[in-house]
């Protein structure tokens, strides 16, 4: 019954010339059923309809009228002055009501061709359909997208006519198709897609955050695809994750054993110091403590020798380590782009560790030349066939 008090209510209004932005209009009797419909609707307190001018009674055929629509019962349906003042309405926002009339563009929801703004609306709901399942929950009534994770986060569903007119088809298309596809994966797909509306908008106002999407589809379908490539390839960031700090623990101890490796070589250093200190001795002539002079300072060269060849070998260690980690790191920030500044903090890490590490060895390195030259320099001091050797030989480059 609403239905057809709707289409008789339509079937007048079709041929009322409105004003732009107005629901008052003129409405030229042009024959008897023009005039009969008029008749039949025209102060009809649920239609709503009036003659804001004269009375129905005065009207004849031929004649102009002045006609002014008001708010029909809900019931019969939803007349709206334009596309804007429909879109006000949170709830026509998400899903468009079963029986509705824009005055300005003449159409009605029951004709099957539509204008471009209404085709335009319709795919966007359709988008909205699509995005509403990735909330925890709907505010239907406010048109709110609600998503409660570790806190609330709000999408409110608003958008205007400018929106629609440079609505991205394209990709409302590539997300329809993305979607629909009957691959087992929709669930995780819907959780991707939500978190990458989250993650579009963390720094939009509330009330923009919707418009916001609207004008960044493209980049939107770019990092769902992007997230959806992750899990299809079973590299969810949280597997991703664990396998990079399992290769930080491997790369700190392969690290590390830089020095645990030739500890038993530093602890040396020390026993070397205390066995120059200890057993050099004053010698006044080439004899016993003579060449027990001799051997502990060819025992200091020869010890420290060996331990550059270590530290050595060591730094080319760290060396080897540095270049397969950067090359890790160009590997995944090239892979999962989006996901480079969550991982970089690792790679931070890790190079910290190699300069600390190649900082020691530095430090082991100038204590072993130190303690050495001054193993020689107490030699030539106490040792004094060394010294009077020493002297001459400066004598002789001189």
């Amino acid at each position: 019954m609403s239905q057809n008090r709707f289409e008789q209510l339509v079937d007048l209004l079709r041929h009322v010339d409105f004003a732009a932005s107005r629901r008052e209009g003129q409405l030229c009797i042009i024959d008897a059923g023009v005039l009969a419909d008029l008749r039949a609707v025209v102060d009809d307190e649920e239609l709503g309809l009036i003659l804001p001018d004269e009375d129905i009674d005065d009207v004849a055929l031929g004649a102009s009228v002045t006609v002014e629509l008001l708010e029909p019962r809900l019931g019969i349906g939803v007349f709206a002055t334009d596309v804007q003042d429909f879109l006000r309405a949170p709830s026509y926002r998400i899903s468009p009501p079963r029986l509705f009339y824009i005055l300005s563009l003449g159409y009605s929801s029951l004709q099957e061709t539509k204008p471009p703004v209404i085709a335009r609306y319709r795919d966007l709901v359709d988008l909205i359909g699509l995005f509403r399942n990735t909330a925890t929950y709907v505010d239907e009534p406010n048109a709110t997208l609600v998503y409660l994770e570790k806190e609330r986060f709000d999408i409110q569903i608003r958008y205007t006519e400018t929106d629609l007119d440079t609505l991205d088809l394209a990709s409302v298309a590539l997300f329809t198709e993305t979607l629909s596809a009957r691959d087992g994966h929709r669930d995780q797909k819907l959780a991707i897609l939500g978190q990458a509306m989250q993650d579009l908008t963390k720094g939009i106002g509330e009330r923009d955050r919707f418009q916001h999407i609207l004008r960044n589809l493209s980049s939107l379908h770019d990092s769902f695809m992007e997230g959806y490539r992750l899990f299809a390839a079973s590299f969810s960031y949280s597997k991703i994750k664990g396998e990079l700090e399992a290769a930080r623990v491997e790369y700190v101890n392969k690290i590390h054993k830089a020095i645990s490796d030739i500890q038993n070589q530093l602890l040396g250093l020390p026993i070397a110091t205390v066995i120059v200190a200890t057993q050099m001795k004053e010698a006044e002539k080439v004899g016993a403590q003579f060449w027990t002079n001799l051997a502990v300072l060819a025992g200091a060269w020869i010890f420290v020798a060996l331990l550059a060849l270590l530290l050595r070998n060591q730094s080319h260690t760290l060396d080897s380590l540095r270049h397969d980690i950067e090359k890790q790191r160009a590997d995944l920030e090239s892979k999962y782009a989006s996901l480079a500044p969550q991982l970089r903090g690792v790679f931070v890490f890790l190079r910290r560790r190699l300069r600390a590490q190649r900082f020691a060895l530095w430090t082991i390195a100038v204590v072993a030349l130190i303690a050495v030259v001054m193993a020689t320099f107490f030699f030539f001091e106490l040792t004094h066939p060394a010294n009077e050797w020493l002297h001459r030989l400066v004598s002789t480059k001189q």
